[in-house]
């Protein structure tokens, strides 16, 4: 059997989805306790319980999203970032911190290509929060050089932060979360300029 012929008698690895029934990891949630006035029902619908990571975390974006999940009730918060990001948007996480004084908010700096750096900064924040609950991968670049200019390493750049530092990241996230036996919410972020056609 050739190695093209083997390929078809290869086991891949498949992702069960929850069937939405009460015992599965993403249940329908409980119903709400039917004393609540409409403010009550949509703070517990919009309650974040737990602990978070957001790679990309000094960034504009990810502050902004940092702020809502602190605001809808998250317990502890790890901003992952480069040490310049983190350096300069001292003020912003600061703000947090004054903001949100009964929510723990720390850093790392975390280059989200160094796959031994990102899994180490993963166990030690799950450590340190006590659980790893939610990942919002924020972690990114804009190459803005037109693709007919665009060299193979400056594509390589772009291709290996936003993706790559991406999968590294949720699956660092996602084993820690297997680790727990508790699940956990990964969200990927995009941008617009991943649209544009010229």
């Amino acid at each position: 059997m050739s190695e093209r012929d083997a390929l078809s008698s290869r086991a891949i690895p498949f992702m069960e989805l929850s069937d939405g029934s009460a015992a599965s990891l993403t249940a329908p949630p409980p119903p709400l306790p039917h004393y609540l006035n409409a403010e009550g029902r949509a703070m517990a619908r919009f309650a974040v319980e737990g602990n978070a990571v957001i790679t990309g975390g000094a960034g504009t974006l990810a502050l902004a999203a940092a702020r809502a999940l602190l605001e809808h009730g998250l317990a502890n918060l790890y901003l992952f970032d480069l040490p310049s990001t983190l350096q300069s948007s001292a003020q912003a996480i600061e703000s947090l911190r004054t903001d949100f004084p009964s929510s723990t908010i720390s850093t790392a700096p975390v280059d989200v290509t160094d796959a031994i750096l990102v899994s180490s900064a993963f166990s030690s924040a799950a450590a340190a929060m006590g659980s790893l609950d939610i990942l919002l991968c924020f972690a990114g670049i804009v190459g803005c050089i037109h693709a007919i200019e665009m060299t193979a390493d400056q594509w390589r750049k772009v291709i290996d932060i936003n993706t790559t530092g991406s999968f590294l990241c949720a699956q660092a996230a996602a084993k820690q979360m297997q680790k727990q036996g508790t699940g956990g919410t990964i969200v990927f972020t995009a941008s617009i300029s991943g649209r544009r056609v010229a």
